[in-house]
């Protein structure tokens, strides 16, 4: 015969313990997502700059002539490439960053 005053359904501890589950696995979830936006961050800012310096051999090479990549160490990351025709230190700016509004 069937027992047919059986509860079916979770207990509370069977709950609990499913959800403490759940948030261990979260917070191991957002940690890992939190250094791959850091590492990506960096990986995009690394390329960018290489590209920087591409932008600037390529130049030197095209012209024939010194090209230098100044930064601007204010913290607001510009910078400016340059070519110095004649060697006195004044700069012929080539290229300077477009305003972005991600940062």
């Amino acid at each position: 015969m069937t027992d047919t005053n059986r509860n079916s359904g979770f207990t509370l501890i069977e709950t609990v313990v499913v959800m403490m589950v759940a948030i261990v696995m979260s917070l191991i979830a957002a940690t890992s997502f939190t250094q791959w936006m850091e590492n990506s961050r960096f990986r995009g800012a690394v390329t960018t700059l290489y590209g920087k310096f591409q932008f600037a051999k390529m130049e030197a090479i095209k012209r024939f002539k010194p090209v230098g990549l100044e930064f601007d160490y204010t913290g607001n990351g510009s910078y400016v490439v340059f070519i110095d025709d004649n060697e006195n230190g004044a700069k012929m700016a080539l290229m300077t960053p477009a305003k972005s509004s991600a940062q």
